[in-house]
């Protein structure tokens, strides 16, 4: 039997291979006064993540505080919380401030996941919208070992959904676009932007939010959805 094409998979950051600290957020909102639970910002940031990829992929720039600020006021709204307006502003500016240190939480099937494709011989990498601190988070969280090429927006001066980025990353793990899987939670920037490259995209939907997006026939080919990391070790 010949061998196996060399192949890669590679990974979004933010919400796919590092998720909001969905606890720290509560935690937040609660010494602002407004009342909220883990659970309850955890179903609401996942949940806006359709109207985030659409209103992302409208804009020149993803990345900088012009996003966070309506990612956060996003938030806000989706918990449905009532607070009264220094409330807010008390919300909004603690969680504006915390942003940047808020994406550390593995999903909890990550390590096993990344261990279990480097075992079947797929390389393994990161593409990012960041601001040039994603390697550093990731090696915090122990990801970055695992990862033979880490590849930051705020470093390459490009954002996804533009293919020059993930076609970067091919480039330099020495994989052909059409042998890369890449993987990642919004269906504009990262699984349409990955096909424009020439790569296979896979939906991260880990909070079943995408399937009102993901119309039969919208799509050709569809869109392949995960609901967990450990499904790609299939695939």
């Amino acid at each position: 039997m010949p061998p196996r094409a060399r192949r890669a998979t590679l990974f979004d950051a933010g919400n796919t291979l590092l998720w909001i600290d969905h606890a720290r957020i509560a935690a937040i909102l609660c010494d602002a006064g407004v009342a909220a639970t883990t659970d309850a910002v955890r179903r609401a940031e996942m949940g806006l993540r359709p109207k985030l990829d659409a209103m992302l992929a409208a804009q020149p720039r993803r990345e900088g505080a012009d996003t966070v600020r309506k990612s956060v006021a996003g938030l806000l709204a989706a918990l449905g919380a009532s607070p009264s307006p220094e409330q807010e502003l008390r919300a909004h500016d603690a969680l504006l401030a915390a942003w940047p240190r808020l994406w550390i939480v593995p999903p909890p099937d990550a390590e096993e996941t990344l261990d279990r494709l480097a075992a079947r011989g797929d390389v393994l990498a990161c593409v990012s919208n960041s601001n040039g601190r994603v390697a550093a988070l990731l090696e915090e969280t122990g990801l970055a070992r695992r990862l033979a090429v880490i590849v930051d927006s705020g470093i390459e001066g490009i954002e996804k959904p533009d293919p020059r980025i993930f076609a970067a990353a091919a480039e330099r793990i020495g994989v052909a676009p059409g042998d890369c899987t890449y993987v990642g939670d919004l269906l504009r920037v990262d699984v349409l932007g990955a096909r424009a490259a020439g790569m296979r995209g896979v939906l991260y939907d880990p909070g079943d939010v995408w399937g009102p997006s993901l119309a039969a026939g919208a799509f050709d080919p569809p869109v392949a959805r995960v609901r967990t990391l450990a499904e790609l070790v299939a695939s």
